[in-house]
């Protein structure tokens, strides 16, 4: 008899601590969205081209296109 309350015990905080992670990852994925909007790369300073083209230092910041990097230069 001990083992078998013991296992449902056990389901019941498994359970309760897959609802509290889903919950977290939840509210980490809708306020993500407002995160990279303000970490673009314009917004650190920076200047979307072609990866041949920056002569400063290339960071892959979001808001610029596929085959483009956040080019970050000392003199802007």
């Amino acid at each position: 008899m001990q083992k078998k309350g013991l296992a449902i015990n056990m389901i019941i905080w498994l359970v309760l601590a897959l609802i509290v992670l889903v919950i977290m990852g939840f509210l980490i994925a809708r306020s993500s969205g407002e995160y990279t909007k303000g970490t673009s790369c314009e917004n650190t300073g920076g200047k979307c081209v072609k990866t041949t083209e920056c002569e400063g230092k290339k960071s892959f910041i979001a808001g610029c296109e596929k085959d483009e990097v956040c080019c970050i230069t000392e003199g802007d």
